[in-house]
């Protein structure tokens, strides 16, 4: 049984993932009434998300093509907060899951082998809070994380930090600042 088309009809899905399943298992329920859309890994997820504003769930692995994808899930709620986020993922992902849940980013959780039937279900609530989310400007407001304005900033710093430590690793490997006996 396929969802009935709503206001929310134009808002995108994206699935994030290495493999195909996930993203044919999303286009057979969603296919008709939404767009849905299809990412390898997190760089062109991100590329995806900043081209586009109309998306409404991501859905992805947590870990997708040996990426962890958990500061990705918590920049996605800091820069696009009505954005929600549906992770699939295997018992062994249990800490950095509960880690995600507790600080608000993610909506559902799936565990895997993925049901069809549980997905839809997932999926269709995600897209009608993001509707609500949308609509109702306090409600964006009480389901933004309290951290997610940190975290935006720390994933925006990401780059020049990493940059940073590089040349201060590059700077101690010609033994400056090294003691001395």
């Amino acid at each position: 049984q396929s969802p009935q088309p709503t206001a929310a009809a134009t808002h995108r899905i994206l699935v994030v993932d290495d493999g195909r399943e996930l993203f044919e298992l999303v286009k057979a329920d969603f296919g008709s009434t939404h767009p849905v859309r299809f990412a390898r890994h997190a760089d062109q997820a991100i590329a995806m998300l900043e081209q586009h504003d109309d998306f409404g769930v991501v859905v992805s692995d947590v870990r997708v093509a040996d990426e962890d994808m958990t500061d990705v899930i918590k920049g996605i709620k800091a820069t696009h907060p009505a954005v929600l986020s549906v992770m699939v993922t295997a018992l062994h992902d249990g800490p950095t899951v509960i880690d995600l849940i507790n600080e608000g980013q993610l909506f559902r959780l799936i565990g895997k082998p993925v049901k069809p039937s549980v997905l839809r279900l997932a999926l269709g609530s995600a897209l009608r809070r993001h509707e609500f989310l949308r609509n109702e400007p306090g409600a964006l407001a009480r389901h933004r994380p309290v951290e997610a304005p940190a975290v935006a900033e720390r994933l925006q710093r990401r780059g020049l930090l990493t940059r940073l430590l590089g040349s201060v690793r590059h700077l101690f490997s010609f033994g400056f600042g090294a003691r001395t006996a």
